[in-house]
C-alpha cells in the first residue's frame, strides 16, 4: 500500500511523521506518570486535562480560518515546533508552573489538528492516493509511537522523567524544523502558478446539513478519544496493578495493533468507501468491546480487548475522517477543521473531567460503559444524518 504513495511531498510527510510518533509516544506515556511524581492525584490530571481540551476549543475556530491567510505548511510546523517547547517547559517546571507548558502544547495541538489533514492532502496528487496516504501516516505513526512508548517505559530509570520529557520535546522541535524546511510552502506555491484562493463563501453557504452532520459524528470519536486515550496508562496501572515497564510493553503492543488496523484500512475504503453497512459494522464492534470491557474479570480477556479496541477505534475514526476531507471543498476544509476541533475541544473536556472522576473512585468499568454509550450515539447520529450522504456519493459515482 505505501507503493500507491508516490509524490514526493507525501512521502516527506510521512517519514517526517514516523520521527514525530517516536517523540508523541515518548511524551504520551510520561506526561501522567510525570504529574504523579509531582504529587497530583487523578482527579487533578483529569481537571489539568479537561483545561487543555478546553484552551484546545477556545483557539480552534480562530486558528481554522487563519490557516489560509498564514498558509496551512506555515501554521502546521509552527504548532509542532510549539508543542516541542512545551514539552521542555514541562520538563522544568513545577506544580506551580505547570499551566504554561499545557497551554503551549495546548495551543500547538490545536494549530497541528487544523492543517495536518489539509497538508497531507495537498502533499498528494489524486484522491486515491490521499486516503492511502491518511491512513498510511496514521500506522507509520502508531508504530513509531510504539517505540517511543516502549522507551518511555525505561528511560526514567536513567534520566528520570524530566529528562525523558526534555528529551521528547528537542525531538519535536527537530520534526518541525523538518517540516517547515522540507515540505512545500503552499502560499509560495499558490503564488507562482497564479493559483487564485477559494472564492470567500458566506458561512450560511458553507456550514451545510452535510458540514454538521459530519461535525457532529466527529465530535463523539473526540470525546472517546479524551475519555480513555489520556489516561490509558493509568487505567492500566490502576487495572491491572504492573510496573511501568509492563504498561509500557502493552502500550507499545497497543501501537502496533493500531499500526495494524490502520494500514489495512485503505484496503476496505477502496472497496467501500460510501457504504454505510461498514462503518455501522464498526460501531457494533466497538461497543461490544466497550462492554466487553466493562464486566469482564480476567486480565487475559482485558488485555486483549484493550488491543483490538484500539485498532477497531482507530479504523473507524480515520474512515470517517478521511472520507469526510474528500467530500467537503477547499473552502469548508480549514472551517470545518477548526470547527472540529472546537466542538471535540468541547465535548472532550467533559469526557476528561469524567474520566478523571470515575478512576479517582475506582470505577474502571464505568470508563468503558461510557464509551460504548458514546459509540452508541454516534451510531444513531451517523444511521441518520451520514449514511444517506453517503448513499447519494455513490450513487452519484456510479453514474459518472
Amino acid at each position: 500500500m505505501y507503493t500507491g504513495i508516490v509524490s514526493r511531498q507525501a512521502r516527506i510527510y510521512i517519514g517526517t511523521e514516523a520521527v514525530y510518533g517516536v517523540s508523541m509516544g515518548i511524551y504520551g506515556f510520561i506526561l501522567n506518570l510525570f504529574f504523579l511524581s509531582l504529587g497530583m492525584d487523578a482527579a487533578s490530571i483529569g481537571g489539568l486535562t479537561s483545561a487543555g481540551i478546553v484552551i484546545m476549543g477556545a483557539c480552534a475556530l480562530p486558528l481554522g480560518f487563519l490557516a489560509q491567510k498564514t498558509g496551512r505548511r506555515n501554521l502546521y510546523a509552527a504548532g509542532v515546533l510549539t508543542i516541542g517547547a512545551g514539552e521542555v517547559l514541562y520538563a522544568v517546571s513545577t506544580t506551580g508552573t505547570i499551566a504554561v507548558p499545557m497551554i503551549l502544547v495546548a495551543i500547538g495541538m490545536t494549530m497541528v489538528e487544523v492543517s495536518e489533514v489539509q497538508v497531507m492532502y495537498q502533499s498528494c496528487e489524486r484522491d486515491a492516493e490521499r486516503v492511502t496516504a491518511y491512513s498510511v501516516s496514521f500506522a507509520v505513526f502508531a508504530l513509531c509511537a510504539a517505540a517511543g512508548t516502549f522507551l518511555a517505559g525505561r528511560l526514567p530509570q536513567y534520566i528520570g522523567y524530566r529528562g525523558t520529557l526534555a528529551l521528547s520535546g528537542g525531538i519535536t522541535l527537530a520534526v518541525g524544523t523538518m517540516r517547515m524546511t522540507l515540505l512545500e510552502n503552499d502560499r509560495r506555491k499558490q503564488q507562482e502558478t497564479g493559483e487564485k484562493q477559494a472564492a470567500k463563501i458566506p458561512l450560511r453557504k458553507v456550514a451545510d446539513r452535510r458540514f454538521f452532520s459530519f461535525l457532529a459524528v466527529i465530535a463523539l470519536h473526540g470525546a472517546l478519544g479524551n475519555l480513555i486515550g489520556p489516561f490509558a496508562n493509568l487505567i492500566l496501572k490502576y487495572r491491572l496493578d504492573w510496573q511501568d515497564g509492563r504498561i509500557s510493553t502493552l502500550m507499545t503492543c497497543s501501537s502496533v495493533c493500531i499500526f495494524l488496523f490502520a494500514l489495512y484500512t485503505p484496503k476496505i475504503q477502496r472497496r467501500r468507501m460510501y457504504r454505510p453497512g461498514v462503518y455501522l459494522a464498526g460501531y457494533a464492534v466497538l461497543i461490544c468491546i466497550s462492554l466487553g470491557m466493562t464486566f469482564c474479570t480476567g486480565t487475559a480477556v482485558f488485555v486483549l480487548l484493550f488491543l483490538l479496541r484500539a485498532g477497531a477505534e482507530t479504523m473507524l475514526k480515520n474512515m470517517i475522517d478521511s472520507v469526510t476531507y474528500l467530500m467537503l471543498d477547499d473552502r469548508q476544509k480549514d472551517i470545518y477543521a477548526g470547527a472540529r476541533s472546537l466542538t471535540k475541544g468541547a465535548v472532550g473536556a467533559l469526557a476528561a473531567l469524567l474520566s478523571g472522576f470515575l478512576l479517582g473512585r475506582g470505577k474502571i468499568g464505568l470508563v468503558f460503559a461510557a464509551a460504548a454509550g458514546l459509540m452508541l450515539c454516534a451510531a444513531v447520529l451517523f444511521m441518520i444524518f451520514i449514511a444517506p450522504i453517503l448513499g447519494r456519493q455513490k450513487e452519484k459515482e456510479q453514474t459518472l
